[in-house]
């Protein structure tokens, strides 16, 4: 009898370890603040034609946290900056656009302590607003959902980019 509990013991806590852990591993937190989310998603990861005015559809390769004018964004891991652009951060497999870089290639960064940068005022009319494109994966591709890995994070995307005739999918 105590055999067979401590076997069913064993086999419940493997199939937690394989269930639940991956889950705890690729769990991050927002590159904003609050760290914890959620936050306003203005378009998400996939393909749809772009809200101001373009007609020809495209892979967004990331995803828009709407976030005002000036707000610090942070790393969400510690390591080196790979690659600065003139609006935008790489640190190991994650981007950061449509910000004023804080940081220089090759600065060592801490996750969640050090600000990458400032969300810059691009300008985008409506849904769009000032945003932080946020993504996933190596340079060049091919790119993840970053959504899936915050913490915190319920589809949040605005009806007015989801439910607009110009959003295709995701």
């Amino acid at each position: 009898m105590h055999h067979k509990k401590s076997r069913t013991l064993k086999f419940f806590f493997l199939i937690c370890l394989f269930v639940f852990y991956p889950i705890f591993l690729y769990s991050y937190s927002w590159p904003i603040k609050p760290f914890s989310g959620p936050h306003p998603i203005n378009a998400v990861f996939g393909e749809f034609r772009v809200p101001y005015g373009s007609i020809s559809y495209h892979f967004h390769s990331g995803v828009d946290i709407k976030a005002n004018n000036g707000t610090p964004v942070f790393s969400i891991i510690s390591g080196i900056v790979d690659k600065k652009g003139t609006e935008s951060i790489r640190v190991g497999q994650y981007k950061y656009v449509h910000i004023i870089p804080k940081v220089n290639k090759g600065d060592t960064v801490q996750a969640l302590t050090d600000t990458i940068g400032l969300i810059r005022d691009f300008g985008y009319p409506g849904p769009q607003g000032d945003h932080l494109h946020f993504m996933e994966g190596p340079s060049g591709g091919p790119y993840n959902n970053p959504l899936f890995g915050l913490d915190n994070y319920t589809d949040n995307a605005t009806t007015s980019v989801w439910g607009s005739p110009d959003f295709m999918f995701f």
